[in-house]
């Protein structure tokens, strides 16, 4: 015979009986004395959201709980401006490589992340960013992305690294961007090489395996119309097309950059003169220059240079590019003439302490002012540069048929592009590209037209 049950075996099921019920009433009764807009409630999340938030995102919760005290509806435009003011006000924070763990596997997983990147420890490297962004899928999800009849492929391989470190940097956020755009988690790379031409070492240890974070829906989408069908190849030549720049330098930021090497980030990590902020950086494209003519007629004259130091009062320059290390002068055509030039007009020419290609890079990463040349490896550095404020590029150059650029107009917050114009065309190229790039008179150049995050993207002039 079982014990009868006492009246203590029986009390938690009684409490519970009784307090539920008066616990669900009370809920209840909160809720229907509470106004239309919960306001007890609301106030809470907003004070906890403006406890969390970075300092210009504060004013914006303020703006936008004013809003909801004065109107049952939101302004979504009003908000999306002051989020982007917000955006362009924001700090970097530097991490140094010594704060940062190793980690040499060639399988590499980056965190999950929708709507912001906090770059963390599980890569080799990484300057932190404080920056809001947008979703790395912002551009893939848009409803007026144009697809293809190819399905997304379930995974996105670089068959082998094309030409030199600017190329490589090119290639990895191609074949990203690609795998983003199909919402693929998986991208493939070749292993990492260094011969006398092609050099990754100090500058770049990518993983032969990279995982992107989110969920992996590539069975459900097909290969926009955009980009290329096949999955597999070097991703230079081939790519995504009408990608904005902002996008490129997301995906290098938060993909590429904990991957370059120890001897950049130590040399970008490295201290700096005071007035950084006043000093126009200068990439001139010198070593392989007089071998590949199409690339010499892309480069700005040099009298662009001298519209640039004139119309923005520069007073010293530092002049990037392969020099002889005993003349301290490259091949480049206005090497000398802006060495000719800064000694007529009072104007202080430098040159990199560190002359290595890893010391080139870091000086360009370094830049905040900065005109590019023709070239992957000026063009990859913005990218990767959190200090870059003012970039000067020449307009008319064949920068998407020629050089496949991931630059554009469409740049990224808190930058400007100014673009000059030559107008020179396929057609009227006579003589040797370096005279005409010493001889091009100043007053024929057209410009400056601005570039900002938000411009359209010019076709190829």
């Amino acid at each position: 015979m079982e014990p009868a049950e006492s009246s203590c075996h029986c009390q938690p099921r009684c409490v519970l009986r009784v307090v539920l019920p008066m616990l669900m009433l009370a809920c209840l009764g909160r809720t229907y004395l509470a106004d239309s807009r919960l306001s007890w409630s609301m106030a809470v999340v907003r004070g906890e959201m403006k406890r969390l938030a970075p300092n210009p995102l504060v004013t914006l919760i303020d703006h936008v709980a004013a809003d909801a005290g004065s109107s049952a509806t939101t302004d979504i435009p009003a908000i999306a401006t002051e989020l982007t003011a917000a955006q362009s006000t924001t700090t970097y924070e530097i991490v140094s490589a010594a704060q940062v763990t190793p980690q040499p596997s060639p399988t590499a997983t980056l965190p999950s992340t929708n709507s912001t990147f906090t770059q963390t420890t599980s890569a080799p490297h990484a300057f932190t960013r404080l920056e809001p962004m947008p979703s790395l899928f912002y551009l893939a999800d848009q409803e007026n992305l144009q697809r293809s009849k190819a399905k997304c492929p379930q995974e996105v391989r670089v068959s082998e690294w094309n030409g030199r470190i600017g190329n490589h940097y090119f290639q990895v956020s191609q074949a990203i961007v690609a795998a983003l755009f199909c919402h693929t988690t998986h991208v493939r790379f070749p292993p990492h090489i260094n011969t006398r031409y092609q050099q990754q070492d100090g500058l770049l240890d990518m993983p032969e395996e990279l995982t992107l974070p989110g969920v992996d829906l590539h069975e459900d989408l097909k290969v926009p119309s955009s980009c290329p069908p096949q999955p597999t190849h070097k991703w230079y030549h081939q790519h995504c097309r009408m990608v904005p720049a902002w996008h490129h330098r997301q995906v290098m930021q938060t993909f590429l950059q904990p991957y370059l090497g120890k001897t950049l980030v130590g040399l970008v990590h490295a201290s700096r003169d005071i007035g950084a902020d006043r000093i126009l950086t200068i990439h001139l494209r010198a070593d392989d220059i007089r071998q590949y003519n199409k690339y010499e007629w892309g480069q700005p004259p040099c009298s662009m240079y001298q519209k640039i130091i004139s119309d923005y009062g520069y007073k010293t320059l530092l002049i990037v590019a392969k020099s002889n290390p005993v003349t301290k002068r490259s091949d480049a055509a206005c090497d000398s003439w802006l060495v000719d030039y800064g000694r007529l007009h009072g104007i202080n020419i430098t040159r990199p302490n560190d002359m290595t290609l890893a010391g080139d890079l870091s000086a360009m990463i370094r830049a905040q002012n900065f005109v590019l040349s023709f070239s992957s490896f000026s063009l990859s550095t913005v990218l990767l540069s959190n200090e870059i404020k003012v970039m000067y590029r020449r307009r008319d150059a064949k920068w998407h048929s020629i050089l496949h650029s991931i630059i554009n107009c469409n740049v990224w917050t808190g930058v400007t592009m100014y673009e000059y114009n030559t107008s020179l065309q396929q057609d009227n190229r006579k003589g040797s590209p370096s005279e005409w790039l010493k001889t091009f008179p100043v007053e024929q150049i057209t410009g400056p037209f601005t570039c900002q995050h938000g411009s359209d993207m010019m076709p190829e002039l």
